[in-house]
C-alpha cells in the first residue's frame, strides 16, 4: 500500500474525511506549515514569525495575488497541486525528497492516539489534562 494510501486510510479511521471541514483542515495545514517557516528560520521567535507571515499576506493581496476562485474554475485541485510543487521545491532545495518526509511523517502519526476537537485530530499528548480525563482516546 502507498503511503498516500495510508495516510487517507488514516484519515478515514479517524473520522477527518466526513467528521472535519476544510476550514479546519486548512487551520492544520496552516499549522504544519508554520513548523515548516520556523524550520526555515530558526531561533525566530513565534510572535516575530506570524508577524513575517502576516506581512507576506498582506503584500500578496496588496499585490492582487490572492485571487477568488471563480477566477481559476477548479481552484481548490489547482491551489493543492500547487502547493506540492512548492513542497517538493522546499525539500529539494534542502537535500530531502518528499516522498521522504511524507514517509517520516506517516511513521510519526500511524500509531498516534488522539481524538477530534473542533474538526482537527489532537494527539493525546496535547490535550489538556482535564480533557484527556473527560474525552476517550481514539485510534
Amino acid at each position: 500500500m502507498k503511503t498516500i494510501t495510508k495516510i487517507e486510510d488514516w484519515h478515514e479511521q479517524r473520522n477527518l474525511v466526513n467528521g472535519s471541514t476544510d476550514p479546519a483542515q486548512f487551520v492544520k495545514a496552516l499549522e504544519e506549515l508554520m513548523e515548516v517557516y520556523a524550520s526555515i528560520r530558526p531561533k525566530v521567535p513565534p510572535a516575530q514569525l506570524v508577524g513575517e507571515v502576516k506581512g507576506m499576506l498582506d503584500e500578496l493581496l496588496y499585490k492582487g495575488r490572492i485571487k477568488p476562485e471563480i477566477e481559476y474554475g477548479d481552484g481548490l485541485k489547482d491551489g493543492l497541486g500547487d502547493v506540492v510543487v512548492v513542497l517538493v521545491n522546499i525539500a529539494k532545495r534542502n537535500g530531502h525528497k518528499l516522498e521522504d518526509c511524507i514517509k517520516h511523517s506517516y511513521g510519526e502519526i500511524k500509531n498516534r492516539k488522539g481524538l477530534m476537537k473542533n474538526g482537527v485530530y489532537v494527539k493525546y499528548e496535547d490535550l489538556t489534562e482535564d480533557e484527556q480525563k473527560r474525552f476517550k482516546r481514539t485510534d
